[in-house]
This record gives C-alpha cells, sequence and structure tokens, in this order.
C-alpha cells in the first residue's frame, strides 16, 4: 500500500511553522523568564521597625526587577543570622561591620573566633546611623559629666540604658566604650547608681520620666525620637572624644560622623562621633548569578528603595558598591563594574 503524497497548501504551511518557531520562541523566552528568577532567603533583624522596612524592602525590590521570584526576609537574631550565612543555610544576610568584626575577633556573642568565615559584601543598603550618646541635662550640670569618661573617674551614680540584650550593635558599642573609659556594671551599681537593659524607646520614655540619666542609641540624624524627648525634657549629646571613636573605629569597623550645629534645638555646635552602616552579605550558598541579581535588582530600583524612608532620600546609587573594608562577591563586583558603579 503506497503513502499518499500530501502537499499543504503554501500557505497553510507558512501557518503552521509561524506557530512552531512562535511557540519555541514561547519556550525558550519562558525559560529565561525562569533563569532570571532570583529566589533565596535574607536573614535578618526584627519584623519591625527601620530594619523591618529594610528587609522587605530588599525582598520587593528583587521582585519587581524578577517578577516570579520567591525571596523572603527572615526576622532574626543577627549572630544567628550570621552563622547560617556562612554555613551555606542562607543566601543573604543584613549585617553590620560592627557584628562582622565581633565574629571575627570571637566577641559576645559569638564564643570563638571566626576569621575564616567565608562572606563578602553584595550591598551596602544603610549608612549614616549616628552613634548618640544622649543625658539629661540636669544630670550633667550636677555631676559636672563631660563625657562617659568622668563616670568612671568620679565614681557617677548613673543610671543607665545599655539597650536590650538581644542589640548586638548596641552591646557591642557599649562594650567598647565602658572598656575604654575603665566602667563596669558592678562599679556604677556600687556608686549608687542602675543598670537597665531597654530600647531606645523605652529609655527615652524612663528619661521623660526623670527615672535615667544616660542612654545611648544609634540612629539617624535628626532622631524624631530625641526631638520628641526634647520637648518636656531637657537633654544633650556627650561628646564622643578621640580615643573612643579611635577604639570604636578600629574594633567595630564605625565610621567618623559629624553631627551638625543646629540638627537638634539643643546642639549648638558641631559634635564629632560614629555611624553604623547596614550591609547585605553573600556566603558560600550564594552564586555568581545570586550575588548579580541581588545588586541589579537593588541599583535598577533604587528609586524605590529610597522612598521607604525620609532619611533614605539622601542615599546615592554609589553607595552600594562601598563594602566597607570587605571584600565584594563577585557577582555583585561584576554588576556594579557592568553599571559604573565601580572603577577597574
Amino acid at each position: 500500500m503506497s503513502i499518499p503524497d500530501i502537499r499543504l497548501p503554501r500557505a497553510i504551511l507558512a501557518g503552521v511553522l509561524r506557530f512552531a518557531l512562535a511557540a519555541a520562541l514561547a519556550v525558550a523566552g519562558g525559560a529565561a523568564a525562569q533563569d532570571e528568577r532570583l529566589n533565596a532567603t535574607i536573614a535578618g533583624y526584627s519584623a519591625g521597625g527601620m530594619l523591618g522596612v529594610v528587609g522587605e524592602g530588599l525582598t520587593t525590590a528583587a521582585r519587581r526587577e524578577y517578577p516570579g521570584s520567591s525571596i523572603v526576609y527572615e526576622p532574626g537574631n543577627p549572630a544567628g543570622g550570621f552563622m547560617k550565612l556562612i554555613r551555606g543555610e542562607r543566601e543573604f544576610a543584613l549585617q553590620t561591620p560592627a557584628e562582622i568584626r565581633a565574629a571575627e575577633q570571637g566577641l559576645p556573642p559569638y564564643r570563638q573566633p571566626l576569621a575564616d568565615a567565608e562572606f563578602s559584601v553584595v550591598a551596602r543598603v544603610v549608612r549614616d546611623m549616628a552613634l548618640q550618646v544622649v543625658a539629661r541635662e540636669d544630670f550633667v550640670r550636677e555631676h559636672g559629666v563631660r563625657d562617659l569618661a568622668d563616670l568612671a573617674a568620679r565614681g557617677v551614680p548613673v543610671r543607665i540604658s545599655l539597650n536590650q540584650r538581644g542589640n548586638v550593635l548596641s552591646q557591642l558599642m557599649m562594650s567598647a566604650l565602658f572598656d575604654q573609659v575603665g566602667l563596669t556594671v558592678e562599679a556604677i551599681e556600687r556608686a549608687g547608681g542602675a543598670v537597665y537593659y531597654l530600647p531606645s524607646r523605652a529609655s527615652a520614655d524612663l528619661m521623660r520620666n526623670g527615672r535615667l540619666d544616660l542612654f545611648v542609641t544609634a540612629g539617624f540624624v535628626p532622631s524624631s525620637l530625641l526631638t520628641e524627648l526634647a520637648v518636656g525634657t531637657d537633654i544633650t549629646l556627650l561628646p564622643l572624644p578621640a580615643a573612643q571613636r579611635e577604639l570604636l573605629a578600629s574594633r567595630l569597623g564605625m565610621e567618623p560622623y559629624r553631627i551638625p550645629a543646629g540638627s537638634y534645638s539643643f546642639v549648638d555646635g558641631d559634635l564629632d562621633t560614629l555611624s553604623a552602616s547596614f550591609l547585605l552579605l553573600g556566603g558560600p550558598g550564594t552564586s555568581f548569578a545570586q550575588g548579580y541579581r541581588m545588586a541589579r535588582a537593588l541599583h535598577r530600583q533604587f528609586e524605590y528603595f529610597r522612598g521607604l524612608h525620609p532619611v533614605f532620600a539622601a542615599f546615592e546609587p554609589g553607595m552600594l558598591a562601598e563594602a566597607g573594608g570587605f571584600a565584594l562577591h563577585a557577582g555583585a563586583r561584576a554588576y556594579y563594574l557592568e553599571a559604573g558603579l565601580l572603577a577597574e
């Protein structure tokens, strides 16, 4: 039995070919879109506050740039997040240079030095969180306190808040400052003072009620918390002498920062202090493509990111490539070079 010679009219054959080509292109495009997705978890801080906004901003920027991506911000403890990152259990983690330096040196909450930890910086996402030593004005006048060193030298009975124990950045700052001036919790209590472990807002409330003399916070300038506290409560910012600034810079990687005169109603002259940044890190489980795509998402969605917080409006895209003295992730570095944010 012979097979009939079936010949399709040219118009029909052309239509079949066009359909087949379109189907092939659709499949290829779908594969490309799948390849462009960014599926990852960011080990972060708390679910609320400014850092919660940052975490959600990072994930939203990735989803806006790569529709269909599955990227999650995981609230938690920064020390635990760093450990998950270097074990390859999370692709990204949000950290400050202070926490990284603490891990490298084995400072609390780390039990041993992690100097050989494998990590790199994908982007600098927050900067200029200034260290501010807040004190009641009448306490400063009564005891002639010029800076933190006077508390130890004179045995001043100070009621001080060291922030909550889970706030690693604040605990590291206070530990370094206490070491530098020779102050201890035991010495404060022996002098008739008291030590509290409260977050900044609770500390401000206690000071407003006349039950706290001093607390240290890291935040943007001007801080709405301090501006509100100054209404009805006379407060001042204590200076950080050069020796204290140098210690914090060397031990915790904090950066010089100047609070300009007039930033607050209670700040008459420029005040030199230090600031903290937040870095988005990649670890051994973070591929070249993941680092590249995250860096590209943050750059291309930077205007969206700047709209998340009033202070972010002053941020410039070039800050993304500032690694704070640490190595840049290879994928992120490749993108920043390509985008002109980094010189060869």
